[in-house]
């Protein structure tokens, strides 16, 4: 064990257990698939049309804090926030919520393998470099902590977006420890 300290609060047991538990089935899904070992990699799979950089939406802002190289997904994946992004913006207005200013926030996307070794280091709930959907480029996470204490009902909006999805095919992992839904495409 490190002996450096976590940068945030640890998770609490049992969450931590379902996280790494959920984990676990999306790497299985993704076994034969390479992860990104350098930005390079990810840049190389931008240049063959396998990954594709992801710019802010109509309804998604990406957080300042993903870093400028690290802004990549499959296109599935990036297809899939679109969707989730457009469904949950029509939801909002439907029901009558104000749009103006409001939108998700992307708070992760691709990583390389040693930036998903240092989020682990740092005490996030993350699984081993090589076995993350994120650093195959098919998973981002959105920020809810905001939405659930300020406006709960545009978080519960999105999850029930996301809980549709689900029966579709789609991976979701709620980390509330950290105020984030994980979501990654099932191939």
């Amino acid at each position: 064990m490190s002996m450096e300290k976590a940068i945030i609060e640890p998770t609490p047991e049992a969450e931590l257990a379902e996280i790494l538990e959920q984990q676990k089935r999306e790497a299985e899904w993704y076994t034969s698939i390479s992860s990104f070992e350098t930005v390079g990699d990810m840049v190389r799979e931008e240049i063959a049309g396998d990954l594709v950089r992801i710019k802010d939406g109509s309804f998604f802002r990406i957080s300042a804090k993903v870093a400028e190289n690290h802004r990549f997904l499959r296109p599935k994946a990036k297809a899939l926030l679109e969707r989730i992004a457009e469904e949950w913006a029509r939801r909002m207005k439907e029901g009558g919520e104000a749009m103006e200013n409001t939108f998700l926030v992307v708070s992760s996307l691709s990583r390389t393998v040693d930036f998903q070794k240092k989020l682990k280091r740092d005490g996030y709930p993350a699984t081993e470099g090589s076995e993350s959907t994120h650093t195959k480029g098919w998973a981002f996470d959105i920020a809810v902590r905001w939405f659930e204490k300020n406006r709960p009902h545009a978080a519960e909006i999105l999850h029930a977006v996301l809980a549709e999805k689900i029966a579709a095919g789609i991976n979701l992992i709620e980390e509330p420890a950290i105020g984030v839904l994980h979501v990654a495409v099932k191939p």
